[in-house]
Order: C-alpha cells, then sequence, then structure tokens
C-alpha cells in the first residue's frame, strides 16, 4: 500500500507515500508531471512531486466504486462537503457540488458502521464516526484531522448522533445495548497534533437488542434511539433517564428523526412502515405505508411537512404528513438504499446504497410549479385562438389548435363542421391534412382509431381517413412510429362497420322480396284504397258540375219571368208574428179578472 520513488542512477529512494490500498498499476503521465496510480479498492489516483523538498502527494481521486455505501452526511461549512461510509475503515470526503472525492478520513482500525455532523457555536463543523473498532471518532472534516476519540464500548459502536445546537457533545449506542453520552467542551480546535480522549458524562443499558440508530432533538433536551427490540426510546441527555417507550413496529427499529418544527419523531422499520409518534404522549398519530421491504433510512423535507424515506425496495420516497400518502417515488438505485441525508436548505438530497451508487437529488418543486403555470397560461392562450378560429370558420387553424391542445371532443366537431360543408369542405380537408407535421399526424391516427370504435363517430372517422391516405403518401404514413398498431386497430373496426351496413343492405332486400311477395295482401289493400279514393274524387267532381248547372238553369229561367224568386213578396203580405198571452203559464185577462 505504498508508493516509492527511486533514483534508476544511485538506487536510493526518493520519495514515497501510502496510499492505504494494494497499488495495481503504476502509469507516467505524458510529460513527467504525474504519476497516476490505481489501487485495489477501485481507485485512480494522481500523484504529484513536489521538485523543491521531494515529496511525493495525492492530488485528485477518482472512485470507481463505493462498494457498499452504509452512511452519507453533509458537513462543512454551508454543507460544502459529503461523507461517505462504505465497507472500509476511512470515510470518504467528497466535494458536494462535483462528488469528486477530496480526501479520507483515516484513524479506525476497522470498518466505520455510522457518522453525523455538527456544528460549533463558531461556525466550525465536526464530523464523528462511529466503527467497528469499539470507538467513536471525532473530525475536522475539512483538513482531515482527527481531533478527539472515545474509547468505551464492549462491543462495535453501531450508532453516533451529534448534539444539534453548538456540538456540545454526542451520544453513541452500539451491539453491546449501551448508550453513552460524551462530553466535547474539551476539544482542542487548534492546529494541534494532539488527540482528546473523549469522557462520558453518562451511560445506560438502553434496550434488550442493538441500537441502530441515534437521534437528538433540535433543542438538544431529548434523544430518541431506534433498536432492533421493535421499539424507539426516548432519554433525557442530561442523565439518560428513560422518557418514554415508542412500541408498535412489529420489526427492528431502523432509524428516528425529529421533526425540526412540531413535537414529533418519525421512525422507520422493517415492517415496511413508518410511524410518526407524538412527543407529548408517545402514542402513534400516523402510519405511512408503502415501501414494499424494509425502510432503512428518513429525514424530514420541507420545514417538517414532508418526510423522504429509503428501504431495501431501493427506492426514494416523498410523503406528506398532511394527508399520509406518498407523492412520489423516485427509482435510481439498483439496490438497498442505507444512506440519506438532507442539506440544511433542504434543496439538496444524497443518498446511497448497497449498489455503491453515490445519488445526488435535487428540489425542482419552484421550476415545475413554474413550468406548470407557464404551461396553463400557455393553453388558456391556445384556447382562446381555437374558439376565435371556430368563430371565424377558420377550420385549419382550428383543426391544428385542438391537436395541440389534445381535445379530441373539440376536434371531431370541428372535422365534422368541415365536412357538413359539402364539396368545399371534403376538398379543403385533404389539404389541411397535408400540411400537418409528423407528430400531429400520429395524435389525429390514435383520435381517428378511438372514433371508429363508437358507431355515432366512425362517419367522421372514415371521411378523415379517406382524406389522410388520399393527401399523405404512403412513404411517409409508414414512417410514423407505432404505424402498425394503429392502422391494424383502425382497420379492425373498420370490417366491422362494413360487415353491419352489408346486413342492412341485405334486409332491405329482403324486405322488398317480402312486400312482392304478398298475394291480395297489403300491395291489393294499397290499391284498392287508391282506386276508391279515385271513384270518390270522380264522383263528387260530377256530382259538383251537375249542382252548378242546376243553378245556372234556374237564373236563366228567373231572368225570363218563368219563376218568380221566393225573396220578392210584398211586405204587406208577410205575416207579423203573433205575441204570446201566456206568461209563467197563466193567461192574460182584464182588471179584476181571474184566471181560467
Amino acid at each position: 500500500g505504498v508508493v516509492k520513488i527511486w533514483r534508476s542512477d544511485t538506487g536510493h529512494l526518493v520519495a514515497q507515500l501510502p496510499v492505504f490500498a494494494e497499488a495495481m498499476e503504476l502509469e507516467l503521465v505524458l510529460g513527467g508531471s504525474e504519476l497516476l496510480c490505481a489501487t485495489l479498492d477501485a481507485r485512480v489516483l494522481t500523484l504529484r512531486a513536489s521538485p523543491a523538498d521531494a515529496k511525493l502527494a495525492i492530488h485528485t481521486h477518482r472512485i470507481g466504486n463505493h462498494d457498499n455505501v452504509l452512511d452519507v452526511r453533509f458537513a462543512g461549512a454551508h454543507s460544502s462537503l459529503v461523507t461517505v461510509v462504505s465497507n472500509s475503515e476511512a470515510v470518504r470526503v467528497h466535494d458536494a457540488s462535483t462528488l469528486e472525492c477530496v480526501g479520507f478520513l483515516r484513524g479506525h482500525s476497522d470498518m466505520v458502521l455510522a457518522s453525523s455532523a455538527g456544528c460549533l457555536p463558531s461556525g466550525r463543523s465536526l464530523l464523528a464516526t462511529a466503527s467497528k473498532d469499539r470507538c467513536v471518532r471525532v473530525w475536522d472534516p475539512h483538513s482531515l484531522r482527527c481531533l478527539a476519540v472515545g474509547e468505551g464500548h464492549l462491543e462495535a459502536v453501531t450508532a453516533v448522533a451529534m448534539a444539534r445546537k453548538g456540538a456540545a457533545f454526542v451520544v453513541t449506542g452500539g451491539a453491546d445495548k449501551l448508550l453513552k453520552v460524551w462530553d466535547l467542551t474539551k476539544i482542542n480546535l487548534d492546529e494541534s497534533e494532539d488527540v482528546i480522549h473523549l469522557r462520558t458524562s453518562a451511560a445506560v443499558a438502553a434496550h434488550e437488542k442493538d441500537i441502530n440508530h441515534i437521534a437528538v432533538a433540535p433543542n438538544d433536551q431529548l434523544i430518541c434511539t431506534a433498536s432492533q427490540d421493535r421499539t424507539a426510546r426516548l432519554w433525557d441527555p442530561k442523565n439518560l433517564v428513560q422518557v418514554a417507550v415508542l412500541k408498535g413496529h412489529k420489526r427492528g427499529v431502523w432509524q428516528a428523526q425529529f421533526s425540526p418544527v412540531e413535537q414529533v419523531v418519525a421512525t422507520a422499520s422493517g415492517d415496511k412502515t413508518i410511524r410518526v409518534w407524538s412527543l407529548k404522549d408517545a402514542t402513534c398519530l400516523r402510519t405511512l405505508e408503502g415501501h414494499t421491504a424494509a425502510v432503512l433510512a428518513l429525514a424530514f423535507s420541507s420545514a417538517g411537512t414532508q418526510v423522504l424515506s429509503t428501504g431495501s425496495d431501493a427506492t426514494l420516497k416523498l410523503w406528506s404528513l398532511k394527508t399520509s400518502e406518498c407523492l412520489n417515488t423516485f427509482d435510481n438505485h439498483e439496490d438497498k438504499v442505507w444512506g440519506l441525508a438532507v442539506r440544511e436548505d433542504g434543496a439538496t438530497v444524497v443518498t446511497g446504497g448497497a449498489d455503491g451508487r453515490l445519488v445526488m437529488w435535487e428540489d425542482n418543486t419552484a421550476a415545475e410549479t413554474e413550468a406548470a403555470a407557464l404551461a396553463t397560461e400557455e393553453q388558456l392562450l391556445k384556447q382562446q385562438e381555437l374558439d376565435n378560429a371556430l368563430h371565424k370558420l377558420d377550420y385549419a387553424k382550428a383543426v391544428k389548435l385542438a391537436l395541440d391542445l389534445q381535445q379530441p371532443h373539440r376536434l371531431r366537431t370541428t372535422l365534422a363542421q368541415l365536412i357538413a360543408h359539402g364539396r368545399a369542405g371534403g376538398a379543403a380537408l385533404p389539404k389541411l391534412i397535408k400540411d400537418m407535421d409528423d407528430d400531429r399526424l400520429k395524435t389525429l391516427l390514435e383520435y381517428l382509431r378511438e372514433w371508429n370504435t363508437n358507431t355515432k363517430h366512425c362517419h367522421v372517422s372514415s371521411a378523415v381517413l379517406a382524406a389522410l391516405l388520399t393527401a399523405v403518401p404512403a412513404t411517409r404514413i409508414i414512417k410514423l412510429p407505432n404505424i402498425r398498431d394503429l392502422l391494424e386497430g383502425i382497420q379492425a373496426y373498420n370490417v366491422r362497420h362494413f360487415n353491419r351496413m352489408e346486413r342492412l343492405n341485405r334486409a332491405t332486400f329482403l324486405l322488398d322480396f317480402t312486400l312482392a311477395s304478398m298475394p291480395g295482401g297489403l300491395q291489393a289493400e294499397v290499391a284498392e284504397e287508391n282506386e276508391q279514393a279515385t271513384v270518390g274524387n270522380h264522383t263528387a267532381e260530377t256530382e259538383g258540375m251537375e249542382h252548378l248547372a242546376k243553378r245556372d238553369a234556374r237564373k236563366r229561367k228567373i231572368r225570363e219571368g218563368a219563376v218568380t224568386p221566393l225573396s220578392k213578396k210584398p211586405a204587406s203580405q208577410e205575416q207579423k208574428p203573433s205575441k204570446s198571452v201566456f206568461k209563467s203559464g197563466k193567461k192574460k185577462t182584464g182588471l179584476g179578472g181571474s184566471g181560467a
């Protein structure tokens, strides 16, 4: 694991540099200014020698494989660094903007299992790591220097968490079921190479099985531990007195996180669920279900209104705490996702998993909201243009806008109006289709396939399809994507429509044949009725003519004086109507008379 440079003439050692892994191959860069070194742990190092003191130093790191990523954390000022814990005794430090490896934290003698980042009141960032070597170490991630080490666990240290306000203490838990609080107030931040040995301020046997994770509340007033014994427990960090036990998970609890704004804590478990607990009465407020395998990590986001989670199903899920629903699922890993960290501003998320991938995610909610608003505004403008085009009977523009807006109903009604114009519409339709681009042509064919399945709309579909096949060359049609399935779908229903028309046509032939084959039946009755109507009309006409002849003869005789008109009698000869002598059934008499 050491690269050495020798003088070829004297055989003296000029410089040497440990690379902490077996060097597989060395290659001198053209010009002799750099040396490339490939190591057994899938790294390519760029080595440079200083002419002044003949020292060899690592200039750049290229990581070919991160192996099994167990934990990731944002560290450094303004979260400018990302630390990666993998199956190694060294912690890799990456630049958060480029994910380029900038160094290693070396000091543990066995594999590192967990890490936690914190910040001093002065703004100086710290990183704590827990390892199988039963130790906890505190680092300066910028200088890559170990500041302190704590020893005292009986078995591997599996969990670590730093205080959130000022990094005054660090909490560790291990496979020995012990929970320990270490004092960090005496850490030396100068350039001294001395490593401080930490002392425990409190310790307790916390769980019945291994402690998987530790979380510290934002105000440093509570500690939450997650264990394989299927419980999460709340502790007072001053004396490690148990405050509450969170029971409800059916399998081991892998991680716990406090909300940054509300008095709740969320836990992730191997039973595929996330539970949100109240810190006041330790009751489960809601359960988030959606992962298909164990939930391994979680983190609050969007000011505590959302939760991010990763699991053994190789997915990253975003949850809404208000509705307890999964808002989105992101799939960019191929194996278990152990590591999850959210930047302080909440806009960047980093994940790492057993597939050796380190994935950086950006929150593009604001960009998507803006894009959606612009798309809505553009759609409204096009909708208004479509209405104006229909009002002006500009069918060519209306058809294109309906296709762009993906409104098949408006498109069908517009095409039906165009076809209803007769020859003018039939002549304009092929030209309109010929001017369409391939995307609109494919969309039109998809709509034709849908319309053709309905007998009410098949006439419009057939007319447009006929115009399309007439106007567009076959060489262009066959180049459209998925054209085979489209045409097969249209053809299948066309065959049904033609068969239906053929059946209707045959039915009309049968009706004609039935009417012709009915002797004395319906046709005879119709003929008889027609004949009677004709005879009746002839008789009425004859009687009318005879009446007119008689009237003319009478008028002629009156003029000759042979007949006296009935209305010419003298008025004196006319009899006057006699007055009635009865009234109410009684006879009128003179004065004093009595009725008979």
